[in-house]
C-alpha cells in the first residue's frame, strides 16, 4: 500500500527552484533516510508533505487516513510529570481504560446487568485490540532508552533543561500511534547510549518513516533506502548509507565517462570543421565540407557538465616538517572543575602517525582534554610531554579564532599576510565561497560556512599534528566526506573529538572512551570497540585495552543486583497471569457459561496492579 505518491512536485522559495519535478512513492513498512546538501530541501519536503506548504505544481497524495506524526513544539501546559506527558500520546487507550474501570465499579452495584456487561466485553475487546496492557512498559521503555531515569520520569516538564525537552518530544513521538513518523534530525540532544538505542527501535520498527539526518552510521543501521535531493532533483538508491556511497560512485564515474567522451567528440567535430573554414578560401569543395559538418555539430547532444565537478571542496592538509616520534606523553593525569573529577590518572602514549578519536558523553570532559594538550588549560596533576618538532594545528568547533567583524578576505589575509588577493579569491572559491560572498562579514556567516573558512585557515598551516574538535558538525554529507578524504592522505598525526561515528570508524584507529566512571584506552577502530561492548559478559582483562577511573568506582552491590533478579522472575510470572486473564476475557463464550464475569473483572483489576507496582519497584532497584 502506498501512503505518499508524490508526481512532478516544483517548490520555489523566493526566487530560488528549490525543487524541480521531484517523484517519490513511500510503501507501509519503508524506511527511508532524506540526504542532501545543506539547504536542498529536506525540511521543506517533510513541509510539504504535512500540508504546511503548498507546492508550486505537481502532486503529493497522501493515502486516505493516514495518521503522521512528526515534532512538533510542546503545549504550553508543563506542570505535567515527563512520564504523563508521554503516556498522553495514548489518550484513547487511556480514555478507554478509564471507561473499563467505571463499568467495573457500576458492575459491583448491578453484577448482572446485561448492558453493563456486554459493553465490558466490547471495550475490553477494543482495548485488547489496541495493546493497552502494553502502553505503560512501552513508555518506561522509550523514555528509560533515551536517557530519562524513574526520577526523571516524575519530574515536572517545567524543570527541564532545553535539550532534555527535546528529548521529551521525541519520547512521545516515538509513542505516538501512526503509520508514518517524520523524524528531522532526531539524534540531536542524544548522547551515544540513547543514539545506539534508538537505532535498534527504529530498525525494529513495524511501521514507515521518513528521516532526515547527518548521521551517517545511523543512517546505515535504521535505513533500507536512501532518496538523495540533489540540484532541485530526486534520485533513489536502494540500502543503506554505505551501500549508496558505493553506488552513487558508479554514478559519478559513469557520468563523467559520459561527459568527457561527449566533450572530447564535441572538440573533434569542432577541430574539424575550423580545419574545413580555412581549406574553404582555397577550395569550394571544404565549403562544402564545413556547411556539412556545422550541422551535425548542430546535432549533437552534449550533456551537461556534471554540477558535482564543481561542488566539492579542494581540501589537502600537508606538513611544513616531520615530527619526532614521540608525539605526547600523558602521565597520571587528573582533570576537573570545582569538585567534578573529569578523569584521573589517565596515561597514555601517541606516537607520529597515530590516529586517536575521543569519544564519550557530553561532559566527560573530550574537549577539556584537547585544551589541556594544546596548552590552553593546565591538569590538576600529572604530566604532558610534547615531543620534539611537534606543530600543533587546532580546530574548535565554536570557532573562536575567527574574528567577527572581518570580512572573509580580510580573515585569510590577517592570517597569512603574505598572500596576494589573486591566491586568496582561488583559495576561498575552492572551499566553495563564490566571488560575491567573499566580502561577506564573518559574523553574517552560517555555522557549515564558518566550519569550511576553519578548514582553509587550518589547511595552509600544514601542521603535523592536528587536534580537531567536533570538525564534522555544520558540514553537510559531502563536507563531511571530503574532509575524511583529506584526513586519509594526511600522513602526520590526528587527535579528535568527535559525535560522528561514521566518521570515527573512519579515520581513528585508536579509541579514548571517557564516561562518568572510568577511562578506557581501545587499540582498535569504533566498529571493534562496538563489538566488545555488545558481549554480554565481556572479559575482565584484555591486551588491547587499559582503563583508568573518574572517580573511585563504588564496589558491586551484590544484594541488589540480587533483588532486581528476583523482581524480574516475578515480573515475568505475573505478567504471564495477565496475559491469561486477558486471553479469557477474549473467549466470545465467555459470558454464556455462567462463568462470575464481575469476580474475574475484579481480580483482572487486582492483578495488572500488581504487575504495576512490580515495575516501579523494579525500576526503584535500578536507580538505587
Amino acid at each position: 500500500m502506498n501512503l505518499i505518491t508524490i508526481r512532478d512536485l516544483h517548490f520555489r522559495f523566493a526566487d530560488k527552484e528549490l525543487l524541480k519535478g521531484i517523484h517519490f512513492t513511500l510503501r507501509s513498512s519503508d524506511h527511508v533516510g532524506i540526504i542532501g546538501r545543506n539547504g536542498s530541501g529536506k525540511t521543506t519536503l517533510f513541509r510539504l508533505i504535512q500540508k504546511e506548504l503548498t507546492q508550486e505544481r505537481g502532486i503529493v497524495s497522501l493515502a486516505s487516513g493516514l495518521k503522521t506524526a512528526h515534532l512538533s513544539q510542546m503545549s504550553q501546559n508543563e506542570s505535567r510529570t515527563v512520564y504523563d506527558y508521554c503516556l498522553d500520546a495514548f489518550r484513547d487507550v487511556l480514555d478507554l481504560e478509564a471507561r473499563l474501570h467505571k463499568i467495573a465499579e457500576e458492575l459491583k452495584i448491578d453484577p448482572h446487568c446485561e448492558i453493563l456487561l456486554r459493553e465490558y466485553e466490547q471495550s475490553f475487546a477494543r482495548f485488547e485490540h489496541l495493546n493497552g496492557y502494553s502502553i505503560y512498559s512501552k513508555v518506561r521503555g522509550i523514555l528509560s532508552g533515551l536517557g530519562f531515569t524513574e526520577d526523571d520520569a516524575q519530574k515536572n516538564i517545567s524543570l527541564l533543561s532545553g535539550g532534555e525537552k527535546r528529548r521529551l518530544e521525541l519520547a512521545r513521538l516515538l509513542a505516538e500511534p501512526c503509520d508514518l513518523l517524520l523524524l528531522d534530525e532526531p539524534t540531536n540532544h542524544l548522547d551515544l547510549n540513547a543514539i545506539r538505542w534508538l537505532e535498534g527501535f527504529l530498525r525494529n520498527y513495524p511501521g514507515a518513516f521518513l528521516l532526515i539526518t547527518h548521521d551517517r552510521y545511523f543512517l546505515d543501521a535504521c535505513v533500507d533506502r536512501i532518496y538523495e535531493l540533489e540540484n532541485g532533483k530526486g534520485i533513489e538508491y536502494p540500502g543503506n548509507y554505505s551501500e549508496y556511497v558505493a553506488r552513487k560512485r558508479l554514478r559519478y564515474e559513469q557520468e563523467k565517462r559520459e561527459y568527457e567522451l561527449a566533450k572530447r567528440a564535441y572538440e573533434a567535430e569542432l577541430d574539424k570543421l575550423r580545419t574545413f573554414e580555412a581549406r574553404s578560401a582555397r577550395n569550394q569543395k571544404f565549403a562544402s565540407r564545413a556547411r556539412d559538418r556545422e550541422k551535425k555539430i548542430d546535432k549533437m547532444e552534449i550533456p551537461d557538465r556534471p554540477l558535482w565537478l564543481d561542488h566539492s571542496i579542494r581540501l589537502n592538509f600537508g606538513e611544513r616538517r616531520i615530527s619526532g616520534d614521540d608525539v605526547f606523553h600523558l602521565i597520571d593525569l587528573t582533570m576537573g572543575f570545582g569538585n567534578n573529577t573529569l578523569f584521573q590518572d589517565l596515561s597514555l602514549r601517541l606516537y607520529r602517525g597515530d590516529r586517536l578519536g575521543i569519544i564519550g558523553d557530553n561532559g566527560t570532559g573530550k574537549t577539556t582534554l584537547l585544551h589541556l594538550l594544546s596548552g590552553d588549560l593546565a591538569p590538576l596533576s600529572g604530566w604532558i610531554h610534547r615531543g620534539d618538532q611537534v606543530d600543533l594545528g587546532v580546530y574548535s568547533q565554536h570557532q573562536h579564532h575567527l574574528s567577527p567583524s572581518l570580512s572573509l578576505i580580510e580573515q585569510v589575509n590577517e592570517a597569512y599576510p603574505a598572500l596576494t588577493t589573486s591566491a586568496i579569491r582561488s583559495l576561498l572559491a575552492s572551499f566553495l565561497f563564490s566571488s560575491e560572498e567573499h566580502h561577506k562579514v564573518i559574523s553574517s556567516l552560517s555555522g557549515g560556512e564558518k566550519a569550511r573558512l576553519s578548514l582553509l585557515l587550518l589547511m595552509l598551516k600544514k601542521n603535523n599534528t592536528l587536534l580537531l574538535d567536533e570538525p564534522t558538525n555544520h558540514l553537510d554529507l559531502p563536507g563531511k566526506e571530503t574532509l575524511e578524504e583529506a584526513l586519509l592522505r594526511y600522513e602526520g598525526t590526528l587527535i579528535l573529538v568527535s559525535h560522528d561515528r561514521y566518521f570515527i570508524e573512519r579515520i581513528a584507529k585508536r579509541l579514548l572512551i571517557l564516561s562518568p566512571s572510568g577511562w578506557e584506552l581501545f587499540e582498535g577502530t569504533y566498529k571493534e570497540w562496538e563489538a566488545t561492548q555488545a558481549q554480554e559478559e565481556p572479559k575482565s582483562k584484555e591486551p588491547t585495552k587499559k582503563r583508568g577511573s573518574a572517580k573511585p568506582l563504588p564496589k558491586e552491590n551484590t544484594h541488589n543486583q540480587e533483588r532486581i533478579k528476583q523482581l524480574e522472575e516475578r515480573l515475568f510470572l505475573e505478567e504471564e497471569k495477565l496475559h491469561e486473564m486477558e486471553l479469557a476475557f477474549a473467549e466470545p463464550d465467555i459470558y454464556n457459561e455462567g462463568r462470575n464475569v464481575q469476580e474475574m473483572i475484579m481480580e483482572y483489576e487486582a492483578q495488572k496492579t500488581l504487575v504495576d507496582e512490580l515495575y516501579e519497584a523494579w525500576g526503584k532497584e535500578h536507580e538505587s
